[in-house]
């Protein structure tokens, strides 16, 4: 009999070895269990087991323990080859099943009841199931394998249909032996189907073993059910079809979705492997998404042309193929010999329609060698008037989906690219960590641009001496140095001004502000640097535009925010009806404060928390300098190296983002590409060379935040079109966008 796949089959996706010289080595997520090993501030993470923990189904020690073994296991990553992330998983499960209790099962069985009962309305993804539909038509058996809780009802809903066309249809359930919320037990199932068309399967495998699963005819309909079927459904015997969702990393690359509660049913060929076209860490050019655009209006036979060819015949779907919807785009590709051909046309196009739309923008793509010879791929745009065009920066709290935000926005032609830093998931458990003798001190968000930041939602404090960048009211773009000096704030209705010699001073004045800045420490060991400071006042501690915590005691100094600082005598006189608990902490809700600092007045906005890589045309070009520079602006103080992910501070090699100004007043953008085969990436003394070898006479020049943030886009009627090349993340594939909080945007004017 024949089965579903061939003894070729394999239990999951890409294995790790795909990931050889790619930091992707260093980086997991699957179902929630996330691990970022790529610097010495490590980040491992089970959500399952941390909500267990926080519902009490799993005790502190346990999660203690737990964590340990599961970090014992993924700091082999770099190391594995033949693994898939899927195999991974299956490990995480026999760690996790050493914890399983009464108490756990009763917590999961009603996550599912709750699952199961939702009344859940996904967002229509790709849509191919009148292709299923008009294949049942044809056939007189077929396979439903259900692999998550959440797809049950989909999985029931089409089993019905098919039983009432007199199909025979199945249901194979993975019936998992090891904790998994997603998982479906049988007791749920039954009453809901007839009991001959239930087949639970059990096996020490994470998934169905497709290579043993027999087919009761050549034409018998198979669908799978859950996100683990995007990774295996790949050069089956049959035609088969996906019923997921959007978790995944994997998923999203072969779906180019935007938000993860999309539902997809997609059509996989027989023989066909899309998995061998999505490499994850490199750029892709086809996906089931663009297939599905061209096999509505072509027919299925498309899925047998060669993808060069496709591209060839049908260029105009491929010009959008990293985003979800299909447009019509002013844009033509001459016919390409290769994938790498195709997607440098594009972009050549792009340039040559901007330029001729706005012909004081000059845009170009090349690729530059290090100084190591290495290739460095570079995007740039420059504009000789800056002024007679309008700039912008989207700074938000929650991370901003890039292709919804600029359909929603009034941009009808622009460029994009990202701007600054901002406070991740991964800093903020770093913070925290840090004070987990001291909740009340703890910060319960994240996703705020870090250091100082001056808009028309207000003024926040500069942390650091880093470099900024502002917008006079003319339009102009001024780069300088911001660190916090004199200024005046609004304490409820106290009003409290200050000198800058109240700034960081050696010895406390009757009120003074306590900064990141003033820990100078440069150490290896940064990650256990903790400064308390304020002993016997009252402290303040703020954080972006919010007051944390208020104690009669000292306070641990953010290296996310400052303290402000009262003699005990001045704070009564000011607030004498505070009251402070037994550990000395008083209401920080019943205040609020309003800032206005010197200097910032002439500006309609300014952003710090940059770093100089040429001021006044002094380049700081060898190491010596450019750590110098470093540790003027504090990015080598232990404070700063606790905000940074991935350790700004090194000279490495990484995708990265900058701007700059000319002598003459031109300014430019420009974004190098990066952690692919066509492009190292760059690091500082990169950067540098690759400024003065695109333009002449470089005045200023900073490095804004890099890595998966990097990119720059045409924006054209609210579609963005990538002009970089977007590195991978934990949590996407290359040339996904990333989710951002922090956007600069120049819209075009005439």
């Amino acid at each position: 009999m024949m089965k579903i796949a061939t003894e070729a089959f394999h239990f999951g996706s890409i294995q790790r070895k795909t990931y050889r010289r790619y930091v992707k080595r260093y980086l997991y997520r699957y179902r929630g269990v996330s691990a970022d090993l790529v610097n010495g501030n490590e980040f491992i993470v089970d959500e399952l087991m941390e909500e267990l923990h926080a519902h009490g189904a799993v005790s502190k020690s346990d999660l203690e323990r737990y964590n340990h073994a599961l970090a014992e296991m993924l700091h082999a990553l770099p190391q594995m080859e033949e693994e898939t992330d899927e195999e991974i998983y299956r490990e995480v499960l026999r760690i996790r099943e050493t914890y399983r209790t009464a108490v756990v099962d009763r917590y999961l069985q009603s996550k599912k009841e709750a699952l199961n009962s939702t009344n859940w309305q996904p967002i229509q993804g790709i849509d191919q199931s009148q292709v299923f539909w008009q294949a049942a038509k044809e056939t007189k058996f077929a396979t439903l394998m259900l692999m998550d809780a959440e797809m049950l009802q989909p999985c029931l809903d089409t089993y019905s249909q098919l039983t009432e066309m007199g199909i025979r249809a199945r249901i194979l359930i993975q019936k998992q032996g090891s904790l998994d919320t997603r998982a479906t037990e049988e007791d749920s199932l039954r009453g809901l189907i007839e009991s001959d068309d239930l087949i639970m399967m059990d096996g020490e495998h994470f998934g169905f073993p497709l290579h043993q699963i027999e087919l009761r005819s050549t034409d018998e309909l198979v669908v799978g059910f859950g996100e683990w079927f995007v990774g295996v459904f790949r050069k089956l015997s049959v035609n088969a079809y996906l019923v997921c969702r959007s978790q995944e990393i994997l998923t999203r690359a072969v779906t180019n979705s935007i938000d993860k509660e999309e539902m997809h049913w997609i059509y996989v060929p027989a023989g066909f492997d899309l998995i061998e076209s999505i490499p994850v860490v490199e750029r892709a050019v086809v996906n089931y998404r663009v297939l599905s655009w061209i096999s509505a209006e072509n027919g299925l036979d498309i899925y047998r042309i060669p993808v060069l060819e496709l591209m060839n015949r049908f260029s105009s779907y491929f010009l959008h193929s990293s985003s979800d919807l299909n447009c019509s785009l002013p844009f033509q590709v001459d016919p390409v010999e290769s994938e790498e051909d195709f997607l440098g046309n594009k972009t050549k196009s792009v340039f040559d329609w901007v330029h001729g739309q706005m012909p004081d923008v000059e845009m170009g793509a090349r690729t530059i060698p290090n100084r190591n010879g290495d290739p460095m791929k570079v995007t740039f745009a420059k504009l000789a008037r800056l002024q007679d065009h309008k700039t912008q920066v989207v700074s938000t709290e929650k991370a901003q989906e890039i292709r919804s935000f600029f359909r929603e926005s009034e941009i009808d032609h622009g460029l994009a690219m990202n701007f600054l830093f901002f406070a991740t998931d991964k800093s903020i458990a770093t913070y925290n960590q840090m004070r987990k003798d001291r909740p009340l001190e703890q910060v319960d968000r994240s996703g705020w641009h870090i250091d100082y930041r001056k808009n028309e939602a207000g003024e926040t404090f500069p942390l650091y001496a880093k470099a900024a960048v502002g917008a006079d009211e003319a339009g102009e773009l001024h780069f300088f140095r911001k660190r916090l000096g004199a200024g005046v704030i609004w304490l409820n209705d106290q009003r409290i001004e200050w000198r800058e010699d109240q700034v960081d001073p050696i010895e406390p004045r009757d009120f003074c502000i306590f900064t990141p800045y003033s820990v100078k420490m440069d150490t290896e060991e940064y990650l256990s640097t903790r400064e308390v400071v304020g002993e016997g006042r009252v402290n303040l501690v703020i954080v972006d535009d919010r007051i944390v915590s208020i104690r009669k005691g000292g306070v641990i100094l953010p290296n996310i925010g400052v303290v402000l600082s009262l003699e005990e005598r001045n704070w009564r006189q000011r607030f004498p009806h505070g009251i402070f608990d037994e550990q000395g902490y008083g209401c920080a809700d019943a205040f609020h404060f309003t800032l206005s600092l010197e200097r910032a007045a002439a500006y309609r906005w300014v952003y710090g928390g940059a770093m100089f890589l040429i001021h006044q045309g002094e380049a700081f070009d060898t190491e010596e300098k450019l750590m110098a520079e470093f540790r003027k602006e504090g990015w080598l103080s232990d404070l700063s190296k606790q905000t940074q992910d991935s350790e700004t501070f090194r000279l490495e090699k990484h995708p990265r983002s900058m701007m700059g100004r000319t002598r003459s007043g031109e300014f430019f953008m420009v974004v190098c590409s990066g952690r692919s085969k066509h492009s190292v990436g760059a690091d500082y003394l990169d950067l540098i060379q690759i400024a003065k070898t695109l333009f002449d006479d470089v005045e200023m020049l900073v490095n804004v935040d890099g890595g998966a943030s990097s990119f720059m886009g045409l924006i054209h009627r609210g579609e963005v079109l990538e002009l970089s090349d977007v590195t991978f993340t934990n949590d996407s594939s290359a040339g996904t966008l990333r989710p951002l909080n922090s956007i600069f945007t120049i819209t075009y004017t005439k």
